[in-house]
């Protein structure tokens, strides 16, 4: 980083330094750049929010006034009260818009940066934010990923169902061998004659029925699919959300309905009678 030259007074070049200073803030390398923005940043906001000593006397000359209307004056007693309040609440109001502008002007540069700042961001992003998609369009990365996930909870669901068919299959055959069991072993007790090695049989095959139906069962899958984790750590998560779709105004409840009192106002303004709203008179005093 270049030093700034002298300037004629002695002091360095304001246009050198203003050079420098640009440089090395637009430098992302240079040292120390970080610290030099919040600092040019704090003293950015102090000029703005900076008092102007005119107005500042102004004001403690006026909340004098008003401080001995409250102790002295509580109310106006006569048209020559009247007419000094008048005058006194006119400075007043003369003050507070000259404030209203000075923190207007102030503040405009750092709206309009705002703005600038938020176009240069939005302009760098427009093609990533296309490439990563809309949930609800179903554009880009998104779209295809909601397409996928929707696709494996798909077969994961028909796997399951026939997981479950093949498994109640299963206990039924098991449940009719081992009722064939009981009915044989109930028989024998009454005195008929056994057939051991068919017994044996019979239950061996009833045992293999369960462990098939067991097996079944557990292999169904239960991983979400809704869910990718990739080797990296990144994860992607397709879940159902509920956003809310007005279908019928008209047949919403009344607590879900919020005035419009402008537009109240002005119909009733204009002469247009509305069930349920009036206009009240109220007293408002205006100083120019």
């Amino acid at each position: 980083m270049s030093s700034p030259t002298t300037g004629h007074n002695g002091g360095p070049d304001i246009a050198d330094v203003l050079a420098v200073l640009r440089a090395t803030l637009l430098d992302p390398d240079q040292p120390g750049r970080s610290g030099l923005v919040s600092d040019l940043h704090g003293l950015l906001l102090a000029v703005a929010t900076a008092d102007d000593p005119a107005r500042a006397a102004g004001r403690a000359k006026l909340e004098a006034v008003i401080a001995r209307w409250d102790a002295e004056r509580p109310e106006i007693t006569d048209d020559d009260q009247a007419a000094k309040a008048t005058d006194c609440a006119g400075r007043v109001a003369a003050a507070l818009k000259a404030e209203e502008g000075a923190r207007t002007a102030a503040k405009r540069p750092y709206l309009d940066g705002q703005k600038r700042i938020d176009a240069a961001f939005k302009a760098r992003s427009v093609a990533l934010e296309a490439g990563l998609g809309d949930n609800r369009l179903r554009t880009g990365l998104r779209g295809r990923l909601i397409r996928w996930t929707e696709l494996q909870q798909r077969r994961q669901e028909e796997a399951r169902r026939k997981a479950d068919e093949e498994a109640r299959r299963l206990a039924a055959e098991a449940q009719a061998a081992e009722q064939a069991l009981r009915e044989a072993a109930e028989a024998a007790a009454q005195g008929a004659p056994v057939d051991d090695a068919l017994m044996q049989q019979q239950a061996a095959e009833a045992a293999k029925l369960r462990e098939q139906q067991a097996a079944v069962q557990a292999s169904a899958p239960t991983v979400d699919a809704g869910r990718i984790r990739t080797d990296y750590g990144t994860l992607a998560r397709a879940q159902t959300r509920y956003r809310v779709e007005i279908t019928d105004s008209a047949a919403l409840p009344r607590q879900y309905l919020i005035p419009d009192i402008a537009c109240i106002k002005a119909a009733l303004e204009a002469g247009q009678e509305i069930p349920g709203a009036r206009l009240v008179p109220e007293t408002v005093l205006t100083v120019r």
